[in-house]
């Protein structure tokens, strides 16, 4: 998009304003300083970058601007030199009131707003911008005698002498000769060219070295298809402003045809002859030749745009003039194409790879081109960046919108809420300012309502694309047609939908803005919406034995499971297969990580609304689930607390119990042993009551965590080896391997390395068999922390960095947080005193988000060993102590006799010393630890 400085006073604001709107809205990028700079930036360096990077500077001319000594004296000149010295219409001058033109400006085509209506001085405002060009029709000969039907402009007078400045059309041809004569008319030069400025392209060098490579060595035409808005005219342009290509055909022999207009094969040929400035009557054949007479002197290029409109329409005449084009001597044909390439008789063209999204780094630079480089910082950018799917003229229309805004933060929100009506520039209703009228372009193509235009109406639905071998049965119910098998190929040659990992996607804007304007047919939706309800179910395999046999196609589906369930929730009448949809979604959430929750509180409602308790008590309760696996504690609470009086209501015991159990699960991640453990028994007796054998050994396996977490060794031993066998009973592979963990981690508290990586391996492939992310994560955490025992610290490295992820990806706070304490514990232990600094300190907010007293402890610990080694010895002393108190409200016994230990070796008494010893020594017995008694006070402590 070609930018323009606007050059003003204070005085003429007003004006200003206006005109910068309207040229956005041609097409052109305004530069405002008052839209751009915030208070404290400097104006000066402003001006000097954006005037550097304009392709005009628009002079908004008054008088008092002229008096303006410091604004004109200085912009004036240096835009009149700009023209003279750069290239000719660089400066262009608008007069908004009346006054005589400078000398500097005297020579310049000059636009006269002033004394006209709004609508008047739009029009002019437009044609200053755009030049007319040469009359469509005949022009009434100025002197004597009858109108000549075949008259084609001749210059009524002199040939006089044109202001460089000025852009012109060249001289015509003579008038047609006799048809005989046709075949070898006197050559007649091109027209001067009219080519838009410099896009000055973000990024694509690769592409556009290749297209420059093209031009200058191939005969052929050269075709750049693409998706729409993904900035084929802006690489065509590029190329043809490339210092080798203009050294090739000269300043004024590179033209820009826009066959947009052009209603077929004729209208296409009469576009291209009107740019080259060459009468465009007669027969074809006449207009080719005067094409060939006048190319045949010296090389020209022309850029053939958006083909498609006369290619769709009128597609073997179009092939073949562009065959009949590429034979002329000294033309060289790049065409820009949205969809298909076109197959061009003879010896073809040359076809590059199709256009495609930009790149992270360079969505980024293209956004601030346009909106301004104050919100390099923002910190929404990444996720409307994100969002736009590095979609260039989604990326150029949304930045239009952030133009004169301080931040970002309420564009993000009104994305949130309306994206496809940010996807347009002001009013702009054409292809090159508003997505959703570049995109009615490409879905006319299809012939609506086709099989193909239905399609792609229901692949917006799906965020996570659409399956090959969905998209050719999922618009029947019966046997698909041959026209529906091929719906998705007829997309991907419309460059509409791509297929990058094997599955039907679309990028997200054309999405956002199909599901906002184009929604499917009530039909198509409802098949689909069965389909991936039906799918969702299967999510309840999650944790079991048969996770496997659903894994592949779960894994590739999650993202749009939530997304149906969301439509699902907006039917006029609620599906019957919702809730064991909302169900399976919700243990593939909290097992994998995959999918979310979003569409959960829709359907609750409709549940409500409906009157059905138990089903919106279902729905709350997983929304609770969720938040569990995403270590969201109060969120959790919230909603089993809502959910417990429901069930209670309409007697649903397991619900209930369910309910009951989580909030102990939330009370023991807390360290609220005794809130756990009390919840754990009322939790257990319900269980027991309706005969949920997997509901009692979920309770006593969590009764014994609670003695794991107090160092009760022979207690939590003996819950395990009760719940085991129970889950064996009911097939329960993931309780098992929970129990098989679990035991892992008394033998590793008991110094027994090699028994605890027996059974930490033992539990790994279980978990792995039912997709049980945050299970195999803590296996392989386990694993690490056995290395890190045994001092192999890059065994325990490796292991760590191994588990980080997949805790990150289930949204586990606290095995995120002990990954990076431990981290820190091999960073210490190596004497990397700064990396263990910075490890602990990225772990304390973490346990502090979830609650973990154990994990804040360790911590705060952690960081007092630091002092200590920096001879900061009250400062560590102080640090301990606070520990120490946080392991005593848990209570963590063998934490507490280390914490004593700590403050022993650095007592300021021999009582003091004498006092800790002791206290470590007591909390150490009651947890049967002789041998850390031996180890760190000796016989006689």
């Amino acid at each position: 998009m070609p930018g323009i400085f606007v050059s003003y006073t204070s005085s003429d604001q007003a004006w200003a304003f206006w005109i910068a709107r309207e040229i956005d809205g041609l097409g052109y990028k305004a530069f405002v300083h008052e839209w751009e700079i915030r208070a404290g930036e400097d104006i000066l360096a402003w001006m000097e970058k954006r005037f550097d990077e304009a392709d005009h500077a628009l002079l908004v001319i008054s008088p008092s601007y002229l008096t303006k000594e410091k604004v004109y004296s200085s912009w004036e000149r240096r835009s009149a030199q700009w023209a003279a010295a750069k290239e000719p219409g660089f400066a262009l001058p608008v007069y908004v009131e009346k006054c005589e033109a400078p000398r500097l400006l005297q020579n310049f085509k000059r636009c006269d707003l002033f004394d006209l209506d709004e609508d008047a001085a739009r029009v002019a405002l437009a044609a200053c911008l755009t030049p007319a060009g040469p009359p469509s029709g005949p022009v009434r000969f100025p002197g004597r005698g009858k109108l000549n039907e075949a008259s084609t402009a001749p210059f009524p007078g002199k040939h006089a002498a044109t202001p460089a400045i000025e852009q012109t059309k060249l001289t015509p041809a003579p008038a047609p000769t006799p048809p005989e004569a046709v075949a070898s008319p006197a050559p007649a030069p091109p027209a001067l060219s009219s080519l838009p400025p410099n896009p000055k392209m973000i990024g694509r060098k690769d592409r556009l070295e290749e297209l420059v490579k093209a031009i200058l060595a191939e005969e052929r035409p050269i075709v750049i298809p693409g998706g729409l808005g993904m900035g084929k005219t802006t690489l065509a342009l590029a190329a043809a402003h490339d210092s080798r290509v203009i050294a090739r055909f000269g300043n004024e022999r590179r033209f820009f045809v826009n066959l947009e207009p052009a209603p077929n094969a004729d209208g296409a040929l009469t576009r291209l002859a009107t740019d080259l400035g060459l009468p465009a009557s007669g027969a074809p054949s006449e207009v080719e030749a005067k094409i060939a007479a006048a190319c045949a002197g010296q090389p020209t290029l022309a850029i053939l745009d958006n083909l498609e409109t006369p290619w769709d329409k009128d597609t073997a005449a179009t092939e073949a003039l562009l065959g009949r084009l590429a034979a002329i001597d000294g033309l060289r044909l790049v065409i820009t194409v949205r969809g298909e390439p076109p197959k061009l008789p003879g010896a073809g063209a040359r076809t590059l790879r199709d256009v495609e999204q930009l790149q992270d780094a360079d969505a980024r630079a293209l956004f601030l081109r346009h909106a301004g480089d104050h919100f390099a910082a923002d910190p929404a950018l990444p996720g409307l960046l994100s969002a736009l799917d590095g979609h260039p003229l989604s990326i150029e229309l949304l930045a239009a919108n952030a133009q004169g805004k301080l931040d970002l933060k309420g564009l993000a929100a009104d994305w949130n809420d309306r994206r496809a009506d940010l996807l347009r520039h002001g009013a702009g209703n054409d292809r090159k300012t508003s997505l959703r009228a570049s995109l009615d372009l490409s879905l006319a193509a299809l012939d609506p309502p086709s099989s193909p235009h239905r399609l792609i109406r229901l692949m917006a639905l799906l965020p996570d694309g659409m399956s090959d071998a969905d998209s050719r049965t999922i618009l029947s119910d019966g046997e698909p047609t041959r026209e529906e098998r091929g719906a998705a190929a007829r997309l991907e040659t419309a460059r509409l939908a791509h297929r990058p990992d094997g599955r039907w996607r679309l990028l997200a804007p054309i999405r956002e803005t199909l599901l906002a304007d184009v929604p499917p047919e009530a039909e198509d939706r409802a098949r689909l919406v069965n389909l991936l309800l039906r799918r969702a179910r299967f999510g309840d395999r999650a944790g079991t034995d048969k996770w496997n046999e659903v894994r592949e196609e779960l894994t590739a589906e999650a993202g749009n499971l939530d997304a149906m369930i969301g439509v699902a929730a907006r039917e006029p009448k609620l599906p019957i297969d919702v809730w064991p949809a909302v169900r399976g979604l919700t243990k593939l959430y909290r097992f994998t990580g995959l999918a979310s929750g979003a569409s959960l509180p829709a359907v609750a409602k409709r549940f409500h609304d409906a009157g059905d308790v138990l089903y919106e008590a279902n729905c709350i309760q997983g929304l609770g689930d969720i938040a569990l696996a995403r270590s969201d504690h109060d969120g959790a609470r919230q909603r089993y607390e809502a959910a417990l009086p429901l069930y209670q209501k309409i007697g649903g015991l397991q619900g209930e119990a369910n309910c009951i159990k989580s909030l102990g699960d939330i009370a023991l991640r807390r360290s609220d042993h005794d809130g756990a453990r009390q919840r754990y028994e009322a939790a257990l007796q319900l269980f027991q009551k309706v005969g949920n054998v997997l509901g009692k050994a979920n309770c006593i396996l969590s009764l014994g965590e609670i003695a794991l977490a107090r160092s009760d060794h022979d207690g939590a031993r003996q819950r395990y080896e009760a719940a085991l066998p129970l889950y064996q009973k009911v097939g329960a592979v993931q309780g098992e391997a929970n129990c098989i963990l679990s035991l892992g981690d008394i033998a590793l508290r008991r110094s027994d390395h090699d028994g605890a990586r027996q059974r930490y391996e033992a539990a790994l492939p279980f978990y792995r068999k039912v997709g049980d992310l945050q299970g195999e994560a803590n296996c392989i955490m386990s694993l690490g922390d056995i290395a890190l025992r045994r001092s192999d610290h890059d065994g325990a490295r490796q292991r760590f960095e191994e588990a980080l992820p997949l805790y990150r990806k289930v949204g586990s706070v606290l095995g995120e947080a002990n990954c990076i304490w431990s981290l820190g514990e091999i960073a210490l232990r190596r004497s990397d005193h700064d990396g263990a600094r910075q490890r602990y300190e990225a772990a304390l907010p973490l346990y502090r988000k979830v609650g973990s007293v154990l994990g804040e402890a360790n911590c705060i610990k952690g960081l007092g060993d630091i002092d200590v080694a920096g001879r900061e010895i009250a400062r560590a002393c102080t640090r301990w102590r606070e520990a120490l108190a946080l392991y005593a409200r848990i209570p963590e016994p063998y934490s507490i006799g280390f914490a004593h230990i700590r403050l022993a070796r650095h007592a300021a008494t021999p009582a003091e010393k004498a006092e800790h010893r002791q206290a470590a020594r007591k909390a150490w017995q009651s947890i049967d630890r002789a041998d850390l008694i031996e180890q760190h006070l000796g016989k006689d402590a």
